[in-house]
């Protein structure tokens, strides 16, 4: 600059209350609804189940169901009238198909509860046992 001009002088900066926040902490949103089930009993196709190789050599039913709801994730529960008896198995199929067939061997009911997602092993009751009738 040369001398003779007046040099501008600018104040400094002051400002009296703090800045407006350009972002909040807080935001008032709508809360998400959740999202329905889906109801599998609704859609035309049908569940498919893995077919599992199922083999247990003098084990008692308390470990066949164990291993049984194990292979498909599921509990087990077993009874105690039956939870002794043993069973020896080497079969082929989906978690319903071993599950009849164990019943047939051991002469028990067995049920497969795909909602609750657990495996029952029961005592079969009087009236399910079927008798020999001589002719």
């Amino acid at each position: 600059p040369k001398p003779t001009e007046e040099r501008k002088l600018f104040g400094i900066s002051v400002q009296r209350y703090a800045p407006q926040p350009v972002y909040k902490r807080t935001r008032l949103v709508h809360l998400p609804s959740p999202v329905p089930k889906a109801d599998p009993s609704s859609s035309a196709s049908p569940l498919i189940f893995p077919v599992i190789h199922f083999e247990i050599v003098d084990a008692s039913l308390e470990e066949a169901a164990k291993v049984l709801g194990e292979t498909s994730r599921y509990s087990a529960y077993c009874a105690s009238t039956v939870a002794d008896k043993r069973i020896t198995i080497s079969a082929l199929g989906t978690v319903d198909e071993l599950a009849e067939q164990i019943a047939k061997i051991a002469k028990i009911e067995t049920i497969v509860d795909h909602h609750n997602r657990e495996v029952r092993f029961l005592a079969r009751k009087e009236s399910q046992v079927v008798k020999p009738q001589l002719l």
